[in-house]
């Protein structure tokens, strides 16, 4: 599969977590990285709570660049969104195998939360 940024042959590569592992496509070029079908579920649910929040993520006009899945065959142009989480992040998402691409940092930029935020969610979680 090649990277839907830079056209190069993506690298699987294995991420362990306490309980599963995936194994996803990362650009050797770029960094991106390809999530498949509930991979990016899995990698959302991940929450690193931070002192502070460092995003190293594209610039927005280059986020906005189209797309196209590297995964389905007709290679569909992949529809753009903000991530709930982080409304500085724009996943790009295929409707069809609803696989994820993103660009490098914004994993990261996700996965992290000010403490106080996660501090807010987790006793706010506790009242349910």
């Amino acid at each position: 599969m090649n990277c839907p940024r830079c056209k190069v042959s993506m690298q699987l590569e294995t991420i362990k977590e306490k309980n599963y592992q995936l194994e996803i496509d990362r650009c050797p070029q770029c960094d991106g990285i390809w999530l498949d079908f509930e991979e990016m579920k899995k990698l959302e649910s991940i929450v690193e709570p931070v002192a502070w929040e460092v995003r190293q993520i594209p610039p927005q006009v280059d986020q906005l660049i189209g797309l196209y899945c590297p995964r389905c065959p007709d290679s569909p142009l992949l529809i753009k969104a903000d991530h709930p989480r982080d409304r500085h992040v724009i996943i790009d998402y295929c409707k069809k195998c609803q696989g994820t691409w993103l660009d490098p940092g914004e994993l990261t930029a996700i996965q992290q939360e000010h403490f106080l935020i996660s501090l807010y969610h987790f006793i706010r979680d506790l009242g349910h």
